[in-house]
């Protein structure tokens, strides 16, 4: 639980794509969820910060593995 929007937005940053800040030129809209389980909250934090300083954006334990091989 926890930091994955981090990870992503770090891993975004590193591909190459670029922040528009649309103060008042967006909507956004959260679900309501029922709150997880945070016992590893500072952990998955600490995973996505440590993503900063690596040099690649790509995640080896990411989407790939669930998409059909050709």
């Amino acid at each position: 639980w926890g930091h994955e929007d981090t990870d992503l937005f770090i891993r975004l940053l590193k591909y190459g794509l670029k922040r528009i800040d649309n103060k008042f030129m967006a909507l956004s809209y959260h679900l309501y969820h029922p709150k997880e389980n945070t016992n590893r909250a500072e952990a998955n934090k600490l995973l996505a910060m440590n993503n900063e300083y690596m040099t690649s954006y790509y995640c080896t334990n990411g989407i790939d593995k669930y998409l059909a091989k050709k």
